[in-house]
């Protein structure tokens, strides 16, 4: 090992890491498998020999269990539509689901006023967008690492208009479905999105393109559908943020380092694994930081309505909790750098439409982990890209996993988290 590194816990402890987070599964807020990864972070950093702070929090959860899509023909005939995955935050149905007949509601977020009493049908189109308008590059690690060019997937395009549900609700809609375009079939599978919302209150579900021309036919001819989401939600769940002080030779200046520990897949969120190897790294050396550092595990980052103040990422309530850790006022410590970790062990970036086997390769935010999925294990040193605000959420055409920085750290918005 390179002497500059001595101190870093050595790859089989890390791909240790790697594996029980892996075999945890989705990592979802406040669900029991999040709460068990916050629990072993929390272990490994007191092992470690640092203390560890907790923040507790309380928000409206929402957990999908299954769904089951189906064609009606007027014979009595039932067509099994495959659902890709649930819309997050969406709504439920009873056992026995809900009828109705389809409807051609648009694209993006759709329009919805001849949705009233029908299951309206979205299309998405998922389109490439120059790479450099999302991020600006700082530095790569190493030295051969590069951005593509494109940046297509439908992380990108949730942002950008995916269905709007409260509108469709208010419109007296019953429930809808999502088409995503343009990408794959097991692209779409298992997608997690938009992940950001709080609960919808109305039944939603995504469909993959094989499934647009049988929808499509379905409202030519005025069929209807029949929609099963079980899902369950509960008032006042509980999930927590975890911190932990690292001692430098000043505590007047501080140096943030974050993640949010919330994931749905092997690879978001691993970055507090990297955390865990940086305060590994920091004890076993014979000398303090030259400035105290913040280590922050937040929760929230997938329920950000709920965690995010003012639409800004889940670490500004930490950081407005704590502005004597940080904000440099009335003696306060002054954090003079942010450094988000984030998306450790991904090397693949390409979808493809017509060779699906090789699907595994791109990235996704599924909502169930297979070990298929992750470089992560087999690659427990991560390739890093490091670039400022802008960024993105995607990583489909990414190569390279990435850790954020953000040197502007008033504005409250880390860029993750």
């Amino acid at each position: 090992m390179n002497k500059s590194l001595a101190g870093l816990p050595d790859r089989a402890t890390i791909a240790g890491w790697q594996a029980y987070m892996n075999q945890l599964g989705p990592r979802l807020t406040g669900t029991a498998a999040h709460q068990r990864f916050i629990e072993f972070l929390r272990e490994q950093i007191t092992a470690i020999g640092y203390q560890v702070e907790t923040d507790r929090h309380y928000f409206q959860k929402w957990e999908a269990e299954q769904a089951n899509l189906h064609l009606l023909a007027a014979d009595g005939t039932e067509q099994e539509i495959r659902v890709a995955s649930i819309y997050p935050y969406s709504g439920m149905t009873s056992s026995q689901g809900i009828e109705g007949e389809l409807v051609y509601c648009g694209k993006g977020k759709g329009s919805y006023k001849h949705a009233r009493g029908k299951i309206a049908v979205v299309e998405v189109a998922v389109w490439p967008l120059p790479t450099t308008l999302l991020m600006k590059q700082r530095d790569v690690f190493p030295d051969d690492a590069k951005l593509s060019f494109f940046l297509q997937n439908p992380v990108l395009q949730s942002f950008l208009g995916v269905p709007d549900l409260k509108k469709a609700k208010e419109a007296g809609a019953l429930a809808v479905i999502g088409v995503w375009r343009n990408i794959s079939m097991a692209n779409a599978r298992d997608q997690y999105l938009p992940f950001g919302n709080d609960y919808q209150g109305l039944p939603g579900v995504w469909v993959d393109r094989e499934a647009r021309e049988a929808l499509l036919e379905g409202i030519s001819k005025k069929k209807r559908a029949r929609l099963t989401l079980s899902a369950s939600l509960q008032e006042q769940a509980a999930s927590e943020t975890i911190y932990a002080v690292v001692p430098g030779k000043t505590d007047k200046e501080v140096i943030l380092v974050n993640t949010h520990t919330d994931g749905p897949n092997g690879i978001e969120e691993n970055g507090g694994l990297g955390m865990l190897a940086m305060m590994h790294f920091l004890r076993n050396q014979a000398e303090k930081p030259e400035r105290t550092m913040l280590f922050v595990f937040v929760t929230g980052h997938f329920q950000l309505e709920q965690f995010g103040l003012n639409h800004r990422q889940a670490t500004s309530r930490w950081l407005r909790d704590h502005p004597e850790l940080w904000d440099g006022k009335e003696g306060h410590a002054l954090a003079v750098a942010g450094l988000t970790a984030s998306f450790a062990g991904t090397e693949k970036g390409a979808d493809s439409l017509v060779a699906p086997a090789q699907s595994h390769l791109f990235w996704r935010r599924p909502a169930a982990f297979s070990g298929r999925d992750s470089d992560s294990v087999a690659h427990p040193w991560p390739r890093l890209f490091v670039h400022g605000p802008g960024s993105c959420r995607g990583r489909q055409n990414r190569r390279r996993a990435d850790v954020r920085a953000n040197r502007n750290i008033r504005q409250t918005d880390d860029g993750t988290g």
